[in-house]
């Protein structure tokens, strides 16, 4: 009776399906220009022999929703009229729990409800990928997003399934990518005879998208752990092995990761064959053995070896490059016999390899080399080799080599010098700030940099005057940073009687300016004060002379505080966000430092996320607990794992890494368990922390992680996998400490 009742009055104002597809349009506006449809409309909707049902009547696709569910629904802007928006839920309510009451499971009726609700399930996430296209203009946050959406669809109820297969054998449906991937995470049986279904129906036609779904489909079998994906990857068309799901990594070699090691067995056997694939079918060749390069399994080095010795260039270069992770000496004879290989791209990743595996007790044989080896690039690993092999050692070798009339060469020498710490070095270093090339000035000040001594960091303060504007403002950059003594005076005599005194009207010198105010702002050099006021009334260029009016406002606001912390803290919940940050990074060398923690962490909580980032970067540098809290807080809690807070959360990672201890380990690994191993940078910064007891945690996620979309997630695999294996053979980790924008896996 109350079905009969409400089913009528709610006839008239709601059908289910098509406002279903109201909400993947934006704002319910159908058809409208500038407004793009969602996923869930026309051509797109799910297909089915149901018809569209009535709210009331059996198979309701809201029956069987939570209240909250319900009231979100029916709040959505353009699905219904405000005043009719609220009756409405109360009634479908009261029929959900009607129907919960009266009928049985095994009711027709109920059965349609069901059908209904797994319908709904499938719709909403369809419609909410459109939601999060129109929510994030970030593409990494929209991939995110878009990952969140599979995955909880493909945790959801396994009802689902067939309706996911039928949207993977449409080819002209925008659902198809996020069906495949829910039927990944699946990973029934059910899921994987979907997928095969959906290869066939690809195979079926003849045209790129139909590869290219059919590599996606492929990916999808491998990550659901199909190991028969591997032989897929090449049935009938080559060309599918190329298709990038990861960028710099194809389908056969994330295939081969996600499988690995049942299916190894079945690329030793092709690879194994005497006779190669011929030319024109030489892709699925070189793919192989790359992917058999991705693993490292110690069972492909026989299948390896004689590949470096093939007649075919680009085999042999493949093979050298995947040597790198067999650290053998079978496999670095090889390498070494490669440098010689009379293809340039062979020698040079032969090169690489060695300088991944650092070959122990082999300096002199790489000293060798360097008076034969040809190849500019291999020559460029070859020097790194010796100054990673011993440094000490390496020094006057590299200095022979500073002679060389070719920059690029000198450039070599000089970023090799960069990464001995000996102070054996400083002389050469230091005679390299007279090379005319920037190249090489820069990489003297950078490795200048890392040392902690009197004499190194005279020469990087003197560096900041040089004529060379690259030299130069790579040198303020650095001595900024360390607050160098001397660096504010000169940084300041450089800005103040060099860029600003004469009227700046080229666009290229206009930077200069505004990079050496910045690293004043940075330094709080309130003694620059009366030469910019000066400079206000030289310059003419609009930009240039707000930019000083906004240093100026920032410097004075440093000298009216002083020394006084409440004026600081005042200073720190400014309206200004310039002068805000000036705060921020004056309370982070404050003491005492739990005292200036609070005072950050207030602030925290009331800024947009983009200063929230700034915040976790200075309190990296208060040693306390309530830095630490909030960084862990940052990194654990479930309201800081939204998808456009990604970057807030590799700032967290960084700053946790800084601060040590084992809170912020456990913080760290917590937050890779809770995300699958998902941000790279966490597992980077925890290895850091943990060295090789970190071993464990990046196993066990180096390949289930590529399950989850990510443009990047190729270059992070080969990075982690190049990591696991620097631990495994006790070599210094040095290359990974770095904040989050310099380690760049694009």
């Amino acid at each position: 009776m109350v079905s009969g009742v409400l089913g009528g009055f709610l006839r008239d104002n709601l059908a289910c399906e098509s406002d279903l597809g109201r909400l993947g349009t934006a704002g319910g506006r159908k058809n409208q220009p500038g407004h793009e449809q969602g996923p869930i409309v026309r051509s797109m909707h799910l297909k089915s022999s149901s018809t569209t049902r009535i709210i009331g009547q059996p198979g309701c696709c809201f029956c069987r929703h939570s209240p909250a569910q319900v009231y979100w629904f029916f709040s959505v802007d353009g699905v219904l009229p405000m005043r009719r928006r609220h009756a409405i839920a109360a009634c479908v309510l009261l029929l959900s729990a009607t129907a919960g009451r009266t009928q049985d499971a095994t009711d027709p009726v109920q059965a349609l409800i069901e059908q209904e609700r797994v319908r709904a399930l499938v719709e909403s996430a369809f419609a909410s990928v459109g939601q999060a296209r129109r929510l994030y203009d970030d593409d990494t946050a929209f991939v995110e997003a878009y990952t969140d959406i599979a995955y909880a669809l493909g945790t959801a109820d396994p009802a689902v399934i067939p309706l996911l297969a039928n949207e993977t054998l449409q080819s002209d449906r925008a659902t198809f990518y996020l069906a495949t991937y829910a039927l990944a995470f699946h990973a029934t049986p059910e899921a994987i005879e979907a997928l095969h279904a959906a290869v066939e129906r690809a195979d079926e036609e003849q045209s790129s998208f139909a590869a290219a779904r059919k590599a996606h489909l492929i990916w999808a079998l491998a990550a659901a752990g199909d190991v028969g994906a591997i032989r897929l990857a090449d049935q009938g068309r080559h060309s599918v092995g190329d298709k990038t799901v990861h960028r710099k990594m194809s389908v056969l070699e994330a295939s081969m990761i996600l499988t690995a090691p049942e299916s190894l067995e079945i690329l030793h056997d092709e690879l194994s064959q005497k006779d190669l694939a011929p030319p024109g079918e030489r892709r699925r060749t070189l793919y192989s053995i790359r992917a058999l390069g991705k693993i490292g399994n110690p069972s492909s080095l026989p299948v390896l070896l004689p590949l470096i010795k093939s007649e075919d260039t680009l085999t042999r270069m493949e093979a050298a490059k995947a040597l790198a992770l067999y650290p053998s000496t079978e496999s670095i004879d090889a390498l070494f016999n490669a440098l010689h290989d009379p293809a340039k791209s062979v020698s040079s990743y032969a090169a690489y390899s060695l300088l991944l595996l650092l070959p122990e007790g082999r300096f002199e044989q790489v000293v060798e080399q360097l008076d034969t080896v040809t190849s500019n690039t291999a020559r460029t690993a070859l020097y790194k080799l010796l100054a990673r092999l011993d440094g000490e050692a390496a020094v006057p070798v590299l200095l022979r080599h500073t002679a060389n009339p070719d920059p690029a060469e000198r450039r070599n020498v000089y970023d090799a010098a960069g990464l001995i710490r000996s102070p054996a070095v400083l002389d050469l270093l230091v005679h390299g700030m007279a090379d005319p090339d920037n190249g090489v000035g820069i990489a003297v000040v950078r490795a200048l940099a890392r040392f902690d001594l009197p004499r190194a960091r005279r020469v990087l303060v003197r560096a900041i005057d040089s004529p060379r504007w690259p030299v130069a403002q790579t040198a303020a950059e650095l001595a900024a940073r360390a607050r160098i003594a001397g660096a504010a005076d000169t940084i300041r005599n450089r800005l103040l009687r060099v860029e600003l005194p004469k009227l700046v009207r080229d666009s290229a010198e206009k930077p200069k300016a505004e990079w050496l105010l910045d690293r004043t702002i940075e330094l709080e050099d309130v003694k620059a004060l009366a030469g910019l006021e000066e400079a206000l009334e030289v310059q003419r260029d609009g930009l240039l002379v707000a930019r000083i009016a906004t240093a100026v406002s920032q410097l004075k606001a440093a000298r009216n505080a002083g020394d006084d912390a409440q004026k600081w803290e005042a200073l720190a919940f400014h309206e200004d966000a310039k002068i805000r940050e000036t705060a921020y990074r004056h309370l982070s060398r404050a003491t005492p430092a739990s005292a200036a923690a609070r005072v950050l962490v207030s602030a925290f909580g009331r800024v947009e996320p983009g200063e929230g980032e700034v915040i976790l970067d200075q309190l990296a540098e208060l040693d306390c607990g309530e830095a630490r809290e909030l960084v862990e807080r940052v990194l654990t809690a479930p309201e800081y794992q939204r998808p456009d807070l990604y970057s807030m959360r590799d700032t967290a990672a960084w700053a946790a890494r800084r601060l040590g201890g084992e809170r912020m380990r456990n913080a760290l690994r917590r937050s890779i368990e809770m995300r699958h191993g998902r941000d790279v940078r966490p597992i980077i910064y925890y290895t850091l922390l943990s060295g090789k007891e970190a071993i464990p945690l990046i196993e066990k996620w180096l390949a289930p992680r590529m399950r989850f979309s990510s443009i990047t997630r190729g270059n992070e695999y080969q990075h982690l996998r190049e990591l696991l294996m620097t631990l495994s053979l006790d070599h210094v980790l040095d290359d990974t400490d770095r904040p989050p924008h310099e380690l760049k896996f694009m």
